[in-house]
């Protein structure tokens, strides 16, 4: 069986019995693909209400011309994928009525983003999954996809595009620590440069990357990543490096950190108390080990 492919993680495509979809008629036809199909992603196929559709994608147009948009919209949606449909035994991608609008669960389809949900959605999920859900995300949903006319999908698809990015990042950072922990340098190293390519200001990358080149035998190179990182802070946020990946530097600075064990894991094990002076890499504070 043939099976529509729809790849959201990055730029938008489309694709049938590895043939390109055809051309969309306009910007508001794939709007509509692309909710329906985000939407059934996180959600499943249900319904949603034609009067929401309608202020999703034309929030400034009459009621009755809205109407007319909505349906016209929909026929042209059903056009791109009619071939697949004909393929399939008239089995329609679209289920439709007066009030509602909807994915048929039984047509053939899948995407990247579907797949990427249903992974971190699994209880227990090993590793080996997590790693694929991570090599699934390439670049935001839709990157390069926006509909000037309508604010409320531009929210929507921006709050979307930011809970994905947010697991996509929170899913590296475990798979990064599990490399780590596992003295699995290079993996690390590659995992940890992959969430600074998504959000190049998130400390806890920077820390997990300055740990994986100290103990990976790249001190010089992790303590260049902090100095990158502290100008980087300064000249985007105009901030000081929080006291924790500090005190990790420090360490660097003087530890030996090979393969026996996570400095991040000893620095686990202590709070930072009072400041009591300043060391090369910026202020030091007293740190008291608790476990």
């Amino acid at each position: 069986m043939s099976t529509l492919s729809l790849t959201v993680l990055g730029a938008f495509a489309g694709s049938w019995d590895k043939r390109p979809l055809p051309a969309f008629r306009s910007n508001k036809t794939q709007a509509l693909l692309i909710y329906l199909t985000t939407e059934a992603a996180f959600h499943g196929a249900q319904p949603h209400q034609r009067e929401a559709l309608m202020t999703l994608l034309w929030p400034d147009v009459l009621h009755r011309s809205a109407q007319t948009n909505l349906r016209q919209t929909l026929y042209q949606l059903r056009q791109v994928v009619s071939a697949i449909e004909q393929a399939e035994g008239e089995v329609p991608f679209v289920l439709a009525d007066r009030q509602t609008i909807q994915l048929n669960p039984d047509f053939p389809w899948s995407s990247d983003l579907g797949q990427f949900v249903g992974i971190l959605a699994k209880k227990g999920g090993v590793m080996a999954e997590w790693e694929t859900a991570v090599s699934l995300y390439q670049n935001d949903l839709c990157v390069g996809f926006y509909l000037p006319d309508s604010n409320p999908f531009e929210e929507w698809l921006a709050a979307r595009r930011e809970a994905v990015r947010r697991q996509a990042l929170e899913t590296l950072y475990q798979v990064t620590d599990w490399h780590l922990a596992e003295g699995r340098f290079a993996e690390a190293e590659a995992h940890a440069r992959r969430q600074l390519a998504i959000d190049n200001l998130r400390e806890s990358a920077h820390r997990q990357l300055i740990e994986t080149l100290a103990r990976g035998g790249k001190r010089s190179a992790a303590l260049a990543q902090y100095d990158a990182y502290v100008q980087m802070m300064q000249t985007e946020l105009a901030a000081e490096p929080s006291p924790e990946i500090r005190l990790l530097v420090e360490a660097v600075q003087v530890g030996d950190f090979g393969v026996g064990g996570s400095l991040m894991g000893r620095l686990r094990g202590y709070q930072l108390r009072e400041e009591i002076g300043a060391g090369s890499f910026g202020v030091v504070y007293r740190g008291v080990q608790t476990a």
